[in-house]
C-alpha cells in the first residue's frame, strides 16, 4: 500500500512540476464524424473535451498548435485566450505523450527498480494508462 501511494505522489509531484509552453488559448474545432475526432487524437493535443452534439473538439492549443489544425483543412474557433497571469499554472501540466516520455526517461535511468505497464490500449481519447512500479 505504501508503494502504492509512493508511486502515486511520485505521478503528482512530475505532473506539477513539470514546464510547458506560454500562450495557451481554448479552442473549439470544428469537425464532420469521428473520423475527423480520431485525426485529431492522433495529432497529440491537448483534448479538453469532445461536444457530439455539435460536432466540437475542445483543444488548449498553443499558436503552433491552431496552425497546425488550421494546415489541416479544420475550422479553428478561438473561444478564449490564456494571456491572464492565473491561467500560467496550466501551462505546467504534461500532455500525455510528454508524461509517458517522461515516465519512460525515468524507467530508463532506473531499469533496476522502476517497471513500466500498460493497464490499457486507448482510452476514449486515444491515450493509454499506464502503471509504474518502482521496488526494490
Amino acid at each position: 500500500m505504501k508503494k502504492t501511494i509512493f508511486i502515486f505522489l511520485v505521478l503528482i509531484g512530475v505532473a506539477f512540476f513539470s514546464f510547458g509552453n506560454q500562450g495557451k488559448m481554448f479552442v473549439e474545432v470544428k469537425v464532420k464524424d469521428l473520423s475527423e475526432i480520431k485525426s485529431i487524437s492522433s495529432l497529440n493535443l491537448d483534448i479538453a473535451g469532445i461536444n457530439r452534439n455539435e460536432n466540437l473538439v475542445g483543444i488548449i492549443a498553443s499558436e503552433d498548435d491552431v496552425n497546425l489544425l488550421k494546415s489541416k483543412g479544420f475550422e479553428i474557433y478561438i473561444r478564449e485566450s490564456s494571456s491572464r497571469p492565473e491561467d500560467a499554472s496550466l501551462d505546467l501540466y504534461y500532455t500525455p505523450s510528454e508524461m509517458k516520455a517522461k515516465i519512460e526517461e525515468i524507467a530508463s535511468a532506473h531499469p533496476d527498480i522502476v517497471k513500466i505497464e500498460k493497464i490499457t490500449n486507448g482510452l476514449w481519447e486515444g491515450n493509454d494508462l499506464y502503471m509504474v512500479k518502482i521496488t526494490k
